[in-house]
């Protein structure tokens, strides 16, 4: 039986958080084994495991179970069997493993830990940096929806509050103006 504060668990506990939630939920998440998780936690998870002395394989395996990831899994299974990097991860070809958006986070994780595997650069600054880049975008994206969200409201409210105008301050003004007419 797993122990109630195992790395999945709390992390499932804080993704079921109501507001963080729908947030994780957004255009970049990944649904595996029941929690969700974005690419931006993926790798700002895997950037703080870095931090904290873990070697890559440990980490990935770490990152992996939290997740819940059976692709994560095994490249960390396959890196710590002392695989080559390119012959650990999976090819980009469709796999029985994950989901699509799984397969996307996990070409991503791939594209930022290969360069910072070959050039020898700091690996979790890049990762963070990825998860910076990314929220930008997201950040972006969000901000394109909104304005067409205005635009596209225009309409509706213009129709709903016209009839509301004319019978609440046109009709009066009218009415008002009916007596002298007469007199």
């Amino acid at each position: 039986m797993k122990p109630t504060t195992s790395p999945g668990h709390l992390l499932t506990g804080w993704a079921g958080h109501r507001g963080m939630r729908r947030r994780m939920l957004a255009h970049h998440a990944v649904r595996t084994g029941g929690t969700h998780l974005s690419i931006r936690v993926w790798l700002e998870l895997t950037a703080t495991v870095l931090e904290s002395g873990v070697p890559l394989a440990e980490a990935l395996r770490i990152v992996a179970e939290s997740a819940e990831s059976s692709a994560l899994q095994g490249v960390a299974h396959r890196l710590r069997l002392g695989l080559p990097w390119d012959a650990a991860w999976p090819l980009e070809a469709p796999s029985r493993e994950g989901n699509s958006d799984e397969r996307q986070t996990m070409r991503i994780l791939r594209e930022v830990l290969t360069l910072a595997v070959r050039t020898g650069a700091p690996t979790a600054s890049m990762l963070r940096a990825r998860a910076m880049q990314l929220r930008r975008s997201e950040h972006r994206e969000a901000e394109k929806v909104a304005a067409a969200l205005g635009v596209k409201l225009v309409v509706p409210l213009g129709l709903c509050s016209l009839p509301s105008f004319v019978c609440l301050g046109v009709v009066p003004i009218l009415i008002g103006f009916m007596p002298r007419m007469w007199s």
